[in-house]
């Protein structure tokens, strides 16, 4: 499972049975901190949490965010065909270090020492209701 290769993935696996795979999924964005040494990239779970925090539920939350962060990057390299919506299939991998791979409507890798998942959120995602 990808998430079993990124450090703090309890925050994930705490709200889904069994966590999705990556397939297809909005991502809201990629950053890079520090001159390229630390970058995160933020994306859309493909499912709703299974087991939302009740406050998530109460506020009518319907789409799951994650935001993963890299440390000590050592590859960074993406390319985009420019779309309006950024979609991607996402994997991690993990030998000696972290590698994400996207591939999609933009393709790229984040190859680091450090891979963890930063912050799970919930959030009310208009397009759902169209």
């Amino acid at each position: 499972m990808w998430y079993k290769n990124l450090e703090k993935y309890y925050l994930i696996k705490s709200i889904y049975s069994e966590v999705p795979k990556l397939s297809n999924v909005n991502i809201h964005e990629i950053k890079v901190y520090e001159n390229g040494k630390r970058a995160s990239i933020t994306f859309d779970m493909p499912e709703f949490a299974e087991y939302p925090p009740t406050s998530w539920i109460r506020e009518g939350y319907n789409a799951t965010k994650v935001t993963c962060e890299f440390l000590n990057v050592s590859e960074f390299k993406f390319c985009s065909n420019n779309e309006e919506n950024i979609v991607g299939n996402i994997v991690f991998e993990k030998n000696q270090s972290v590698k994400l791979i996207i591939s999609g409507n933009i393709n790229g890798i984040i190859k680091s020492e450090i891979g963890l998942i930063k912050e799970v959120e919930g959030y009310i995602n208009k397009e759902l209701f169209i």
